[in-house]
């Protein structure tokens, strides 16, 4: 993948794309500035004068964003001072934020290098994949296991209409446990040494056969004609049970 900084060749006439592109690395540049500017306006206790409850929250506030959004420009920020190849590359438009925020939770003065090299030749969207299988082959079983539970985190939000979206970063074991555990069929009676809250949260939660859901995910069936079928498909393995045991 080309440089960030190669100019890009837009055809006469595409006075949108044109301008999207002026946009974009301006966008890019203030970009920069921001990330810089909220690590040091987070160490020098400015924010305190306000009646904000952090810095992260004065920035957000400010800008109209979330406050985790604050807190990662912040983070990446901090880690960028112990980073001068990735945040030289940064400074020079060869890695975009993006790039530079997967790479800061993995990079040290250390490797960096061979991560920027890496980040520099794929995309964005792909750099997590990279990263990973980078990590896989310079880490002992010991240094994986310790940066996964590094790396672990657990992170809710209310919803407006009263619901709560989880987002969880968890070990391969700890998750299949939860996946198993949230997955479980119905039939399945809940074990008894569960939460209370997640055996009562299974029985309503599993898969439904015929409706796919997003990779890695899963949720409630709303859809009345699938529920009827779930039923339907239930009552007759019900009966067959019944039909056998008598």
């Amino acid at each position: 993948m080309a440089p960030r900084t190669q100019p890009v060749t837009i055809p006469p006439g595409l006075r949108v794309m044109r301008d999207l592109n002026v946009a974009l690395n301006t966008w890019s540049t203030s970009q920069r500035a921001v990330i810089g500017l909220a690590a040091d306006f987070a160490e020098s206790g400015e924010w305190a004068v306000s009646n904000a409850a952090s810095a992260a929250h004065w920035i957000a506030s400010v800008a109209d964003i979330e406050v985790c959004t604050a807190r990662e420009w912040i983070r990446v920020g901090k880690r960028l001072r112990f980073l001068p190849l990735i945040a030289a590359l940064f400074d020079a438009d060869e890695l975009s934020y993006s790039k530079v925020r997967t790479l800061s939770r993995l990079a040290t003065p250390e490797n960096e290098g061979q991560l920027a090299a890496i980040a520099k030749d794929v995309p964005a969207g792909h750099l997590p994949r990279a990263r990973a299988a980078w990590l896989h082959r310079n880490s002992d079983d010991h240094e994986l296991e310790r940066h996964q539970h590094q790396q672990r985190s657990a992170t809710w939000r209310n919803e407006p209409d009263g619901m709560v979206t989880f987002s969880a970063h968890l070990p391969p074991l700890v998750a299949g446990v939860l996946i198993s555990h949230l997955t479980s069929r119905d039939e399945n009676p809940p074990d008894r040494n569960r939460h209370p809250a997640v055996a009562n949260l299974v029985p309503t939660t599993r898969r439904c056969a015929r409706a796919p859901t997003q990779r890695g995910s899963w949720r409630r069936t709303n859809r009345s004609g699938c529920a009827r079928a779930c039923r339907r498909r239930h009552a007759r393995r019900r009966k067959s049970a019944a039909h056998v045991d008598g």
